[in-house]
């Protein structure tokens, strides 16, 4: 490949085989600075060993040798290195995805997951470790347990999302979709900060909408409403429906097991 040289007067070259690349004597940093054009742009290496320098050039002519034949690539090769040129993924980039463990499948992740999330300290309650337990048991037995769970993409976790039924065989409620969801976000987080997926990039969940509640109507009862449902209440929902009032304690968190109830006065 031809290189090309800013335009400067250089101090002197480095000449390995047919290229020569311009060095510069950089007084500010007592140092030796090769630069040359490549690809139309700029490049730079610099060291405080002339020796080491040329060493280091040495070993980027090597590499440029190397270079691909575009010509012999598939069309699907093409496409993988056009998007990796287009995202700027670097040699680093694919260095880091290699150590990435391919080979761990998500029942082996969800058996970790769960057994760090289990309950005794200050980690999970048993009421989230339930949940937690068979919301992500549920996400992997519908997508397969020996898939690895850097293969899993966002679509099919849509997919397992959007087919949540009820025991009736209904759609379930768009509070469950989302309680799913973040079940298996906290799985996938979890596998990152161990180094099943790659540290430093989002989760295939960062690809998936976040599902947001919708605000349930407020009603605010009058004096006279209040008192009449306190006459009307059984004995044993009087202490719900009073700290349900009069508290400010959520009706979710306080809700008992639906029963008829009285309302004539």
């Amino acid at each position: 490949m031809a290189l090309s040289h800013p335009s400067k007067s250089p101090v002197k070259r480095i000449t390995i085989g047919t290229h020569s690349v311009p060095v510069y004597w950089k007084e500010s940093e007592q140092g030796w600075q090769a630069k040359w054009v490549e690809h139309g742009e700029v490049r730079r290496k610099f060291s405080r060993s002339l020796p080491k320098l040329r060493k280091a050039i040495k070993a980027i002519f090597a590499s440029l040798a190397d270079e691909l034949d575009w010509g012999a690539l598939t069309p699907d090769q093409k496409t993988v290195c056009k998007e990796a040129i287009r995202l700027g993924i670097t040699l680093d980039d694919l260095a880091r995805l290699g150590r990435v463990s391919a080979t761990a499948s998500l029942s082996d992740v969800l058996a970790e997951f769960l057994e760090s999330k289990k309950p005794g300290g200050a980690n999970c309650s048993e009421r989230h470790y339930r949940d937690l337990s068979s919301r992500c048991r549920a996400f992997v037995s519908s997508v397969g347990k020996s898939k690895p769970i850097s293969a899993i993409s966002a679509q099919q976790v849509e997919t397992f999302l959007s087919k949540l039924k009820t025991r009736a065989g209904k759609s379930v409620s768009l509070n469950t979709r989302k309680n799913h969801r973040d079940s298996i976000q906290n799985m996938f987080n979890w596998a990152r900060s161990k180094g099943y997926l790659p540290r430093h990039e989002p989760t295939v969940m960062g690809y998936i909408d976040r599902i947001v509640r919708p605000e349930g109507s407020k009603q605010i009862w009058e004096v006279d409403e209040m008192r009449l449902m306190l006459r009307c209440c059984p004995e044993e929902y009087l202490p719900w429906l009073a700290l349900s009032a009069f508290a400010g304690i959520r009706t979710a968190e306080l809700f008992p097991e639906q029963r008829k109830w009285n309302t004539k006065p």
